[in-house]
């Protein structure tokens, strides 16, 4: 992967895990078929930290993106991890909040 520079801009060693507290890691779970590539993954916070949402605006959205919003909004804009995907929108799947709700319950297990 290469690192684009652009003016104007101060950069930080570490990337998503710059700021104290923060880990992340990704894995392949097969969204992408080149198996050298990662297609999911976590950004997690020590502690529960203010998080902000910025949305598609297509009508057509989908269910991580209602989940999301609702969670922010029951937690008071509050979040503790992030989980991204590549190479699918999840989106149109009849039990897509279903599934949403699950991947974020498994996000909250002890894992650490």
């Amino acid at each position: 992967m290469n690192k684009k520079i652009y003016d104007g801009y101060t950069y930080v060693d570490g990337g998503v895990c710059a700021a104290k507290g923060f880990t992340a890691n990704g894995l392949n779970c097969g969204l992408n078929p080149d198996k050298n590539k990662n297609d999911l993954g976590m950004v997690f916070s020590e502690v529960p930290c203010v998080a902000a949402g910025v949305y598609t605006q297509n009508k057509v959205k989908g269910a991580p993106v209602t989940v999301t919003k609702e969670h922010l909004k029951k937690s008071g804009n509050k979040a503790q991890a992030v989980i991204v995907n590549s190479k699918n929108a999840n989106t149109c799947n009849a039990d897509g909040i279903e599934k949403a709700e699950k991947i974020s319950q498994l996000a909250r297990m002890p894992w650490v």
